[in-house]
């Protein structure tokens, strides 16, 4: 009798010392408790996490300004998460991403460099924004076929070759980069059906690049007027 009762005191004492779930990086619990209808200072359990879809992280988030995300440790446990914004952080590791099954819509701007976008390939992403972490390399996106929208301003592609396989896309925005041809883009099976195409700001040569402008013109006159070449050829981007 007095083991059952000793454990069942250990099991009440072990209950109330529960503080419920935290994340190790104080501006994502931040941003994930500021997610869900309880305060700072609630009980955080899976339960909540499971509510929750959308998950901005930025200058709206408490501590914001003081620490930047830069650790994802515990994310994986966000299971229903469609969107997610991380505005300014700083994180170099993404692979736990690969973990959110659910993830529709993904935005990243972080002032470091990131290791490895391929734990990308492995989400049904319909959106991915990437801003000012340096990316050169795109290749990776050959692997995340349900891609509709991509918005990967300021960084430092050159070579664009495999937007010519990515056939849902409709949405494109590259501004701000190095890039020095169009022809991938005139090669889109889904050049047609595309709502907009923003390639201001980067190291392409209009008047070299007529033949592909005004094959993309001709499939899509939307789009018949993305090149200027005042917009063009940047000395900070292009070395002149």
């Amino acid at each position: 009798m007095r083991n059952i009762l000793g454990f069942l005191f250990s099991a009440i004492f072990l209950f109330s010392c529960d503080n419920g779930i935290s994340f190790d990086d104080p501006a994502l619990d931040a941003c994930v408790r500021n997610a869900t209808p309880i305060t700072d200072e609630s009980h955080l359990d899976q339960s909540d996490l499971d509510k929750i879809t959308t998950l901005v992280c930025g200058e709206d988030t408490p501590g914001f300004e003081e620490n930047g995300i830069s650790n994802l440790s515990g994310i994986e446990r966000l299971h229903n998460l469609r969107y997610l914004n991380l505005y300014k952080a700083k994180v170099s590791n993404i692979s736990l991403l690969a973990k959110l099954e659910k993830l529709k819509e993904l935005n990243i701007t972080s002032d470091q460099k990131i290791l490895s976008y391929e734990p990308l390939t492995r989400l049904p992403l319909t959106f991915l924004g990437i801003h000012d972490t340096g990316l050169e390399d795109i290749s990776f996106l050959a692997n995340i076929p349900t891609l509709e929208e991509i918005d990967l301003e300021r960084n430092a592609i050159i070579d664009i070759s495999v937007l010519a396989q990515l056939d849902k896309l409709v949405d494109v925005d590259l501004q701000h980069n190095k890039i020095t041809t169009v022809a991938p883009l005139a090669q889109n099976k889904n050049l047609a059906n595309m709502e907009r195409l923003a390639i201001y700001y980067n190291c392409i040569d209009c008047m070299k690049e007529i033949e592909y402008l005004d094959a993309i013109a001709e499939q899509n006159p939307d789009l018949k007027y993305i090149c200027n070449p005042d917009d063009q050829l940047l000395p900070e981007n292009c070395g002149e």
